[in-house]
């Protein structure tokens, strides 16, 4: 499960969804020491993470499982879902498209179970 936003300049894309991670705009996710993002809100916190990548004219978050290495597609899709919503409510004017992938693409790493 990959989402991939498409933007003129996802860099900056980036930088404003991180920027308003930490001037509390955005209050559900937050960044790990590695870069990576991950809920913050009962149940769903660190339940897993999504790592960026930059790509041309695109924006790419790839999930990162916690330490069991396996992810259970709800999580997967409350993550999703609940990403898409942030940068649907708080960042749509520097994205034009989002594409949303149901199963691992990409750079995803660990396993989906059902």
């Amino acid at each position: 499960m990959a989402i991939y936003f498409y933007s003129d300049d996802p860099q900056a894309l980036l930088d404003a969804f991180d920027e308003a991670i930490e001037d509390g705009t955005i209050v559900n996710w937050e960044i790990d020491e590695d870069g990576d993002y991950t809920h913050v809100a009962d149940p769903w916190s660190k339940r897993a993470w999504f790592a960026s990548s930059i790509g041309d004219n695109c924006l790419a978050f790839s999930i990162v499982p916690d330490l069991s290495e396996v992810v259970p597609r709800s999580i997967f899709a409350f993550y999703q879902a609940d990403l898409i919503e942030t940068f649907v409510n708080h960042l749509h004017e520097q994205f034009t498209n989002v594409m949303a992938t149901p199963d691992p693409d990409g750079d995803d790493q660990g396993d989906i179970v059902d």
